[in-house]
């Protein structure tokens, strides 16, 4: 079981929820949730969004473990912090570190798409 499997498994039955009611949610089958939790099926980013959600926690909490994945910060010139660098311990697969190169990318881009709408509502409260 890898580990994002194991903590989603944890954080459900912390919460009090069973595997059926989490299926329910979520709008799967028992069998197909049970899959997940086993870390057979493998979860895309909008799937890992859907569980935190559903959980209660963030997505950085659902896969970020001691253990695990550790997210270097870094703070630039307008003190927007930008995840530059991630390290992994060896016991992620690599399928899990492509899954948070992923979510890293897409943090990123909406960052720089947030960006983007600042500096054009900026321009325009200089206009106005």
């Amino acid at each position: 079981m890898n580990a994002v499997a194991l903590r989603i498994k944890k954080i459900r039955s912390n919460i009090g929820l069973t595997q059926e009611q989490m299926a329910d949610k979520i709008n799967l089958s028992v069998k197909a949730w049970q899959k997940i939790e086993n870390g057979i099926t493998r979860l895309d980013l909008e799937r890992l969004n859907q569980i935190a959600e559903i959980l209660e926690t963030s997505l950085v909490d659902l896969i970020n473990a001691d253990e695990g994945i550790y997210v270097h910060q870094e703070i630039d010139k307008n003190e927007n912090i930008y995840n530059k660098e991630v390290n992994y311990h060896n016991n992620i697969s690599d399928e899990e570190r492509e899954l948070y190169k992923k979510i890293i990318a897409d943090k990123e881009k909406t960052i720089a798409d947030k960006d983007k709408e600042i500096e054009f509502l900026k321009d325009l409260l200089k206009k106005s």
